[in-house]
């Protein structure tokens, strides 16, 4: 699902997505943007692994691998289950008897200190059932943007667009702390259009101190799809690139606004 390509027509569902690239090449990066179909909407999400921690590329990897699974979308399998049973499952890949150490008693030493901050990420997930109804679980400096039947938009978490900064240390998931789940938040919206952007901190502060989300939506347009006229523009804006991570997401089964 970490795809660089960046726009995608799929049954019912059109979508946006540019993740972040590191060392020119995605899979090294820290952050994961992806979607899956479901019977009449799909399953999105943004996650961003949290610097300084161990592995937070592992960790984001393996949520989103999950939360966005076939077998998950079958079972309607909350999302809060997957995220602690594969936050138990990374906690446990990373203790002392799964991790061969180097050699070097120094070298040892800082491996061990560095494990023992755990694997972290935050992220911003949205399931659409076709119907009108969105659910957005969010975590972190992560936002999601969630359009309404009367054009409007839906800002969550709303602190971040009333002013509040985007810091280093957000709340966080960690796999050494199973309890970390309780700092989801969950969001239900009954009239969404269908359409949503989920992006992490980069672009979603780019987004809200530059008109937001409707200025974003027409700069996009104006760069006809081209990713690398995108990344030009917002790099003129003094965004750098690996701050660049978003999926915008359409369902083509809208709910009439009455």
């Amino acid at each position: 699902y970490d795809s660089t390509e960046n726009v995608k027509l799929e049954g019912e569902v059109k979508y946006l997505a540019i993740p972040k690239n590191e060392r020119n090449n995605s899979r090294y990066s820290e952050d994961r943007v992806g979607y899956s179909p479901t019977e009449k909407g799909f399953r999105a999400i943004a996650i961003d692994g949290v610097g300084g921690s161990s592995h937070p590329r592992v960790l984001a990897r393996e949520i989103g691998t999950e939360i966005l699974s076939k077998s998950a979308i079958k079972k309607q399998e909350n999302i809060v289950k997957i995220i602690s049973r594969t936050m138990e499952k990374v906690g446990k890949s990373m203790s002392d008897d799964n991790i061969q150490f180097s050699t070097n008693p120094n070298l040892a030493f800082f491996q061990k200190q560095k494990l023992a901050q755990g694997a972290a990420c935050v992220l911003a997930y949205a399931e659409y059932d076709g119907e009108g109804n969105m659910k957005i679980s969010q975590i972190g400096d992560t936002v999601a943007f969630v359009e309404r039947n009367d054009n409007t938009w839906e800002i969550i978490p709303e602190n971040f667009s009333k002013g509040d900064d985007f810091n280093s240390m957000p709340i966080q998931l960690n796999c050494l702390d199973p309890k970390s789940i309780d700092g989801l938040q969950e969001t239900k919206i009954d009239n969404s259009s269908g359409r949503v952007l989920l992006a992490t901190d980069g672009i979603a502060e780019y987004i809200l101190e530059n008109g937001g989300i409707i200025s974003f939506l027409e700069l996009l347009k104006s760069c006809n799809n081209s990713e690398e006229t995108l990344l030009n523009r917002l790099n003129d804006g003094n965004i750098a690139d690996d701050d660049l991570s978003f999926i915008l997401i359409e369902s083509e089964n809208k709910r009439v606004h009455k």
